[in-house]
């Protein structure tokens, strides 16, 4: 079915489009591999080495300001449990606990 719009500068005709549900891996710019979810069934076409690594490394960029966060979090709660616990005695690890966020 094709649809056809007339406008002021020209007409422009829509025919039925396909929608494509791949998700494509690349590496430096040539794909390397690529999850098919057009058919029945998914398939997988290219390298599985490569395109895992590609796509755990997606992942982990993706993620890295939030689980960065998670740890400064973390770090901060062992911080204030340390000066709670050396209370008497100064800071204790405190100080450290906070520097390894600064590396």
């Amino acid at each position: 079915m094709t649809e056809n719009y007339i406008q002021p500068f020209g007409k422009l005709s829509i025919g039925s489009v396909k929608l494509n549900y791949n998700i494509c891996f690349h590496q430096d710019g040539q794909e390397i591999g690529k999850l098919g979810f057009n058919g029945p069934a998914m398939i997988f076409i290219g390298n599985a080495e490569e395109s895992a690594k590609v796509f755990i490394d997606w992942l982990a960029h993706s993620f890295e300001n939030r689980l960065e966060e998670e740890r400064k979090t973390e770090r901060e709660e062992c911080a204030k449990l340390c000066e709670e616990l050396y209370k008497p005695y100064g800071t204790g690890p405190a100080d450290a606990i906070r520097a390894r966020g600064n590396k």
